[in-house]
């Protein structure tokens, strides 16, 4: 009996981590992109002072498209999942690299990521972790160490992940849209002064 609470705890884990692992490497590999660059006219204009001007439609719009991107993954073997996750790891890695190369601190930096970006990684991770589930189990049948190729633990984990990120991108959005705008005008208007 442990041993199939186990097997379940695993099953259920594996696609979480992998979702973190992925995610993680593009973050890591963004990190590494920018390094010895200049990118202060470049993060100050595109990255918080162009945003700064859209409407509040923005951040939500980008964080379901890339939300439902992940979600097609399920959809799509994971190849959407996989490209996605990674890729916003990069932007991210690459953006907070950027900002500390254009003279950021490190705790300015944290705070313009942090209030939103907690529940946007979370997020990402989870639908990252929806995506994946489908194509593992599927995968698992053709090796013949499952029965069925999706059985009703997968939909329900898929349902469950997939409702939990779109609550966790919206918040992350209204964050984004009423909080981070504030502290990155904040933030720019130090660096100008």
């Amino acid at each position: 009996m442990k041993s199939v609470k186990m097997r379940k705890l695993t099953y259920n884990l594996s696609p979480l981590l992998i979702s973190i692992i992925i995610f993680s490497v593009g973050f890591f590999l963004g990190l590494k992109l920018v390094v010895g660059t200049d990118h202060s006219s470049r993060f100050r204009k595109v990255m918080w002072k162009e945003r700064l001007y859209k409407d509040c439609t923005f951040f939500p719009y980008n964080n379901m498209v890339s939300t439902i991107l992940l979600l097609l993954g399920a959809f799509s073997m994971g190849s959407t999942t996989v490209t996605n996750l990674f890729a916003n790891g990069l932007e991210l890695g690459y953006s907070v690299r950027g900002a500390l190369a254009s003279g950021f601190s490190s705790e300015e930096v944290i705070m313009l990521v942090a209030p939103h970006g907690s529940f946007e990684i979370l997020g990402f991770i989870l639908a990252g972790s929806a995506g994946i589930r489908i194509p593992a189990s599927i995968i698992l049948y053709l090796l013949r160490k499952r029965e069925q190729p999706v059985g009703p633990d997968d939909l329900r984990f898929y349902y469950r992940a997939a409702l939990l990120s779109l609550i966790f991108i919206m918040i992350a959005a209204c964050i984004e849209a009423n909080v981070t705008l504030r502290i990155a005008e904040d933030i720019l208007r130090q660096h100008a002064g």
